[in-house]
């Protein structure tokens, strides 16, 4: 099996929630990267109860115009209830193939830290991978050894989209891009002074998705 959205559906900027923080300010912070440019919006939220994710998603959901896309991370039904674009699932989570027969019209994504992962992804039938960590991460720290631009242009050759995770500020996205990612997600790359800068660059060096033209 191999992914079923076209490669110029999936978008370039992933902008993943910010770890621990409460309702209120999520919603602030949605509405930052919203108006800062960013293609999609990836919330993961494990401190939060499922009522609390479910309302948070929804609410989110209302805040995000289209066509920018809402990805729930390792929670299909709240992504099915919340009416979300996408789901993105860890590394040990549901198969795609599961998902893909409940929620067809998800994109689904999967978390991969190693070539083994991404080969696997694209045969269990993801539309794209976060590839981590290419550089160490900004916002936390990862017990993962960053794999480098080789690691990632290894990966870029398994014939799956990546998008690169980890580290991805503006001075590296045209290296990024060279390795052959098809776009970048993070944290702290898309938060507060950083936001507008890595959105600016990324759309400048990788484009923007079909839905975004």
């Amino acid at each position: 099996m191999t992914h079923s959205a076209p490669r110029a559906a999936v978008p370039r900027t992933f902008a993943i929630s910010p770890p621990e923080l409460g309702a209120k300010v999520l919603l602030r912070w949605t509405e930052e990267v919203v108006a800062g440019g960013v293609e999609a919006i990836q919330l993961r939220a494990k401190h939060l109860s499922g009522a609390e994710l479910s309302a948070l998603a929804a609410a989110m959901r209302r805040r995000i115009p289209s066509p920018l896309l809402l990805s729930i991370s390792g929670r299909l039904d709240v992504a099915l209830a919340a009416g979300a674009d996408g789901v993105h699932l860890p590394e040990d989570s549901l198969p795609c193939s599961t998902v893909r027969e409940l929620a067809p019209g998800l994109l689904i994504g999967k978390s991969t830290h190693s070539l083994s992962a991404v080969a696997a992804a694209r045969t269990a039938g993801a539309d794209y991978v976060f590839f981590s960590p290419v550089f160490p991460p900004t916002s936390k720290p990862s017990s993962l050894a960053p794999t480098g631009l080789r690691g990632l242009a290894d990966a870029c050759g398994k014939g799956l989209v990546v998008v690169a995770l980890g580290g991805m500020t503006a001075d590296r996205l045209s290296a990024v891009q060279a390795a052959g990612a098809h776009g970048v997600a993070g944290i702290g790359s898309f938060r507060g002074d950083r936001l507008a800068q890595t959105v600016r660059e990324a759309h400048r060096v990788f484009g923007r998705s079909a839905a975004n033209r």
